[in-house]
């Protein structure tokens, strides 16, 4: 077994998990607004611009994995993908340690300083670039939650000198984000293990993937250098979701989010381990860090809204992969309000800072 990143392997499994916040949860069909009830195998439609980690490679996932999918339009009474009075199946995760409390996702960098090519950067992502959420009602990237006790599975990997080899806790009830990204998370809380896979698929001859990372959420360990991981930074996806039983059951999110930006230059900051994709210097590197202003009035945002952009100000967002400009990433819940999320389009790339949290490295 080969790890990139440090990690004590338990006992691994296979986990049939209720993993992705919207099992067991209703949206509307098509039809005259009938709930439907999406299983543990339910599907989520991919996001309209989502970023390019795990594209090549990654094939349409058969039915024995299960891919995330559609949430219908909205039939008469109700708009699409949302219900009334709607109860969140999302487990509580509140217990589980997402990486020691002095991690770089759980810091907060309120009082940091701002960095020196700031400006530079936020004119490059463009003065009218807005806050989006790459995520809602139907749509993001689910988890899955697994249990110690499984059959651990192999996966056959594109990118194989830099993925972790496993073996991963894969099941046939696995959720995969659609294609073309195709990520596939899966999350140990007893174990504190995660491990993700980018451009994953699942056929008779067996589970592969482009990519694979293996993460010890109670270790500060990075991936080498150079190396990606099922995010082209090298960084865990899961750490930076955006999460409904955070942003809404709890109302604070207390880590980092994740976000993707079209152009990013070849260069990265500590915690990200990989470079973008261009030579430019003016280019924001990926692993850097941006902070909403702190003048930034958020009172009169929706609840969700408000926790989203207080985490923002407060652990800021790191940048993760190259995608469209300023979208946050978040896990699919059919209780996601909408258009509370859609209030996030208010914020422009100027209301933002980047932060210094350190050196750049080539």
């Amino acid at each position: 077994m080969r790890l990139g990143t440090c990690v004590g392997l338990g006992s691994l499994l296979v986990g049939a998990a209720c993993s992705l916040a919207a099992c067991g949860k209703t949206s509307r069909d098509a039809q005259g607004g009938v709930p439907a009830t999406a299983g543990a195998g339910g599907i989520l439609d991919a996001s309209p611009g989502d970023d390019a980690a795990g594209a090549a490679g990654a094939d349409n996932p058969d039915a024995s994995g299960g891919v995330a999918g559609e949430g219908g339009e909205a039939g008469e009474g109700g708009e699409a993908g949302q219900t009334t009075n709607c109860v969140s199946n999302a487990p509580d995760l509140s217990a589980l340690q997402v990486f020691p409390a002095d991690n770089a996702w759980n810091q907060d960098i309120s009082a940091f300083p701002v960095s020196a090519a700031s400006d530079t950067y936020i004119q490059s992502i463009g003065a009218d670039a807005t806050l989006g959420a790459d995520f809602g009602s139907a749509s993001g990237i689910p988890y899955n939650l697994v249990a110690s006790d499984a059959e651990p599975s192999l996966v056959a990997f594109a990118l194989d000198a830099t993925s972790d080899s496993g073996p991963y806790p894969l099941s046939a009830m696995s959720l995969i984000e659609p294609p073309p990204n195709a990520r596939l998370l899966l999350v140990d809380p007893s174990a504190q293990l995660l491990y993700e896979l980018s451009g994953a698929s699942n056929s008779v001859t067996g589970w592969a993937a482009t990519s694979g990372a293996i993460f010890n959420l109670a270790s500060n360990m990075l991936r080498p250098d150079g190396w990606p991981s099922a995010d082209a930074a090298g960084l865990p996806i899961f750490a930076g979701l955006v999460r409904y039983d955070e942003a809404v059951t709890r109302g604070e999110i207390k880590h980092a989010l994740r976000v993707t930006l079209t152009n990013t230059q070849s260069a990265h900051i500590t915690p990200a381990t990989a470079n973008g994709a261009t030579l430019n210097p003016g280019y924001p590197p990926l692993g850097l860090r941006l902070r909403l202003s702190s003048s930034f009035d958020v009172s009169n945002f929706s609840p969700a809204a408000r926790a989203i952009l207080q985490a923002l100000k407060t652990y800021g967002a790191l940048v993760a992969d190259s995608g469209p400009n300023l979208r946050l990433s978040g896990a699919p819940d059919a209780c996601w309000d909408d258009a509370a999320l859609g209030e996030l389009d208010l914020i422009k790339s100027t209301d933002f800072q980047a932060v210094d949290t350190g050196p750049l490295a080539p």
